[in-house]
């Protein structure tokens, strides 16, 4: 949870992935959601051994994001609509905030300088 660049990655390449499927056919779809969830896989894979996920959960939902585009470009015909920002939000909201939540937990389980400490003991 160092930082959220990998979030911000899947965030703009799911947005401009619908947003190209909006204007190619459906071979191209297909084409395009394998090369791209390969190339996410590929990415999501390298995060996850530089300790960018916080755990498996962080992890998972991140994959769904990536899950998504292969059922979106294999089961659906036409993209011809803007609900995919509807989509987008949700995994932003799941996943922002599960980041908030783990970088708020981190901050009240860290440990505190030794003046704040001797300050809180005087009192």
């Amino acid at each position: 949870m160092k930082n959220w660049y990998y979030s911000i990655i899947l965030l703009i390449t799911y947005l401009s992935t619908f947003h190209l499927w909006m204007h190619v056919n459906l071979q191209t779809i297909k084409l395009s959601g394998i090369i791209i969830v390969i190339t996410l896989s590929l990415l999501t894979g390298w995060c996850n051994s530089k300790d960018y996920f916080t755990n498996t959960f962080d992890l998972f939902w991140h994959s769904t994001v990536i899950f998504d585009i292969i059922l979106e470009a294999m089961l659906i015909k036409d993209h011809d609509h803007y609900g995919f920002y509807g989509c987008a939000t949700a995994f932003a909201l799941v996943i922002g905030g599960y980041h908030y939540k783990k970088l708020i937990d981190n901050r009240l389980t860290a440990p505190r300088p030794i003046e704040y400490q001797e300050t809180i003991a005087s009192d």
